[in-house]
């Protein structure tokens, strides 16, 4: 999406973590949204933030979410965005799956947790955690809310993590991939 390109541009970090956005796929098959609403409630500096839980169209439990989302005054719902880069440009850091959202997410420069929600996630957010890039806790099936919860308050708390995170990502993924792609297929 060419949102990416100048998020990345703009994107600035901020020394006050205020806004936490959570993206876990468009389907979110394990359902890893409720995990991190029940980190959420478990973190008491959480009621000074801001919390955006992105829900894709082929999540089938958004219903479900936005009945819980009762109880967190904190937090809104989006569901189907065509926008994720002015949402990650609003955010201070993430949670987010290992998918094509954690691509946008380093792209943007967001500081961020990943919970894979797949194997085959594993590896990808795997390399960019070695980079510095990501925090990730593996398949997040297999993570506890309390666990979840201590990483997102030390993110959150930790500016010079959020800072290293930002600045170890930028570098990875440029934003541009569809056009090298594209050039790539016309040359063909």
């Amino acid at each position: 999406h060419p949102g990416f390109e100048k998020a990345k541009q703009l994107y600035q970090l901020n020394k006050e973590c205020r806004t936490i956005l959570v993206s876990l796929g468009g389907s979110d098959p394990k359902k890893l949204v409720f995990k991190v609403m029940e980190a959420c409630r478990r973190i008491p500096a959480i009621q000074r933030k801001r919390v955006i839980i992105v829900m894709g169209g082929a999540a089938p439990h958004a219903d479900d979410v936005r009945a819980h989302l009762i109880q967190m005054p904190y937090a809104e719902m989006v569901r189907q965005t065509n926008d994720m880069a002015a949402l990650l440009s609003r955010a201070d850091m993430a949670v987010v799956s290992g998918g094509i959202t954690l691509y946008e997410t380093i792209c943007t420069g967001v500081p961020c947790i990943v919970l894979s929600q797949v194997e085959h996630q594993t590896e990808t957010a795997g390399k960019f955690a070695a980079r510095g890039a990501a925090v990730h806790l593996g398949l997040g099936e297999c993570i506890s809310a309390d666990v979840l919860a201590r990483h997102m308050s030390d993110m959150a708390a930790d500016y010079p993590l959020r800072t290293g995170l930002h600045q170890n990502g930028k570098p990875l993924v440029d934003g541009r991939g569809i056009k090298r792609a594209a050039a790539i297929l016309y040359d063909l």
